[in-house]
């Protein structure tokens, strides 16, 4: 590997390529040049005329063999892998902090980052890390969005390699788990820079609650309005407990298309609409739910009395355990509502689950709650259609009566929510944090042997070779040789074909003449 001021070359080997720059050098200087054709008024003249060669040896197509020498100098450029480096950062300490820092921390805490930096500079880890102010820092404001997006090792490997090894990293993170995801093959990163690690702890906070709105429509049959009374309860201890702007609107099956209040949610679709009705749904409402609302429709009519008594014999989904709980029972299963043949009609079911399902006592399994994905390729959405085979009143389950039935509901309408918020607020010990991160020292700085990086492997012998790889990543230098190459080689075409062109021409008149 070579070096020059602000340039690196990966194969130098191939600068001698350049010795075949003489090769079209000596063609264009021992070409043959044209004779000239000279006329004489008195052929006894020709006696007199000092004998003279007609052939010299002289630099002949001068543009061409230009094109020609450039197009093998781009062509060696771009064997050797030439790209430019940035100067290392050679701080004796840098300070470092993360979005997901900013977030947790207070104005005091903010303020001691910046009092303790004295006046060196402070740089905002990311996938592209740059410099943050000490106006932004104080007046940082809340980015709950950045966490899912962030990996503070893969970021902390990048920016690394922009320093010199012997500057060392105050690092201000969180503890939160998901920044540092690894795998059992690459359990720790490895940099050549020690790290003073700031950690701060997550704020516990359990009565988080669900930070978006949610509208929530229920049309039930006249004799289902005993049903009703029990959604309405459980929807208001979720309003109360976990979503403060969910919204529920309930109708009557037979007089809820003349409101005017339906109307209104029909212009901004609801995010889920419970359906506790035998009756087919219209096809304004289906028109309504083909803009990806989530759909829950319970039995059209009992086929089967009695069915059993025991829990047990329900399997369900293990992804969807939460949706199911041991006391739940049912008596009566009926045949599905058409629902979803209606939403396949403007649509494509993409793929049916299977939630519940019940083995009889026969052995023969059926099932009592699928899950269908019916996306419209018009308008690229997608709905979801849930269709229980039994019924929420006491008399075929007991599922209203029993005291989880809000916590049914709510995992229904907010389990990805709740998952990523799980996620999201998994943390770690220090030492667990600490472990992930290897600092090279003083002889390993010296003498490496192969390893790898974390955008790959890669095979170093110093450490000052750490710096040049994600370098190298951002550069556009091949892509520009690539496409300087092509042009070259267009723009060499077509003037070899002008003089080939002027060539004949002059051949033609010589001829005639």
């Amino acid at each position: 590997m070579s070096y020059f001021p602000d340039v690196m070359i990966q194969n130098p080997l191939a600068f001698i390529a350049l010795l075949a720059l003489i090769v079209p050098l000596v063609l264009h200087l021992i070409s043959k040049s044209q004779p000239k054709q000279v006329k004489f008024a008195n052929i006894a003249l020709i006696d007199s005329l000092q004998p003279k060669s007609m052939r010299q040896i002289r630099l002949t197509e001068a543009w061409l063999l230009l094109l020609r020498l450039l197009l093998l100098i781009c062509s060696v450029l771009l064997l050797a892998d030439l790209f430019l480096t940035k100067a290392l950062i050679k701080n004796d300490e840098v300070h470092v902090v993360t979005a997901d820092w900013l977030n947790q921390s207070n104005d005091t805490q903010r303020q001691q980052l910046i009092d303790n930096s004295l006046n060196q500079p402070i740089y905002l880890l990311a996938g592209n890390t740059e410099l943050i102010t000490d106006k932004e820092v104080v007046e940082w404001q809340q980015q709950l969005n950045v966490i899912q997006h962030q990996n503070t090792l893969k970021n902390l490997t990048s920016f690394s390699q922009l320093l010199a090894a012997e500057t060392r990293i105050k690092l201000f993170v969180t503890d939160r788990a998901a920044q540092y995801k690894l795998n059992d093959i690459k359990p720790q990163i490895t940099i050549a820079n020690s790290v003073d690690w700031q950690i701060q702890n997550l704020a516990s906070n359990r009565d988080e609650q669900y930070p978006h709105a949610m509208n929530v429509v229920i049309i039930y049959d006249e004799d289902r309005y005993g049903d009703l009374k029990y959604f309405q309860q459980a929807f208001a201890l979720i309003k109360q407990q976990v979503a403060p702007a969910l919204k529920l609107s309930s109708f009557d099956q037979k007089t809820f298309k003349n409101t005017e209040h339906y109307q209104q949610i029909l212009r901004t679709p609801p995010d889920w609409l419970f359906y506790l009705s035998t009756t087919d749904l219209d096809q304004e409402t289906v028109k309504v739910l083909s803009t990806s609302s989530k759909l829950f429709v319970d039995a059209q009519q009992s086929n089967e009395n009695t069915l059993f008594s025991n829990a047990n014999a329900i399997s369900i989904n293990k992804s969807n355990a939460a949706l199911l709980y041991p006391e739940a029972l049912f008596y009566q299963r009926g045949t599905p509502l058409n629902i979803g043949e209606q939403l396949s009609e403007v649509g494509t079911i993409k793929n049916t689950e299977i939630l519940w399902q019940l083995t009889q006592p026969n052995g023969i399994s059926l099932p009592m709650l699928t899950k269908s994905s019916i996306v419209y390729q018009s308008a690229k959405r997608e709905s979801i259609v849930y269709q229980l085979y039994s019924r929420f009143t006491p008399s075929w389950s007991n599922l209203l009566l029993l005291k989880q039935f809000p916590l049914f509901l709510q995992d229904l309408l907010f389990q990805q929510w709740q998952e990523h918020t799980f996620e999201n607020k998994q943390t770690l010990l220090h030492e667990q944090i600490s472990q992930r991160v290897k600092t090279l020292n003083s002889i390993e700085q010296a003498s490496l042997g192969p390893s790898s990086i974390e955008k790959g492997r890669f095979n170093f012998k110093h450490v000052k070779d750490l710096a040049v790889t994600q370098q190298r990543n951002e550069s556009y230098w091949t892509e520009i040789l690539t496409f300087l190459l092509i042009l070259l080689w267009t723009i060499e075409r077509i003037v070899s074909e002008i003089y080939r062109s002027k060539s004949k021409t002059k051949s033609l008149d010589q001829v005639d003449a």
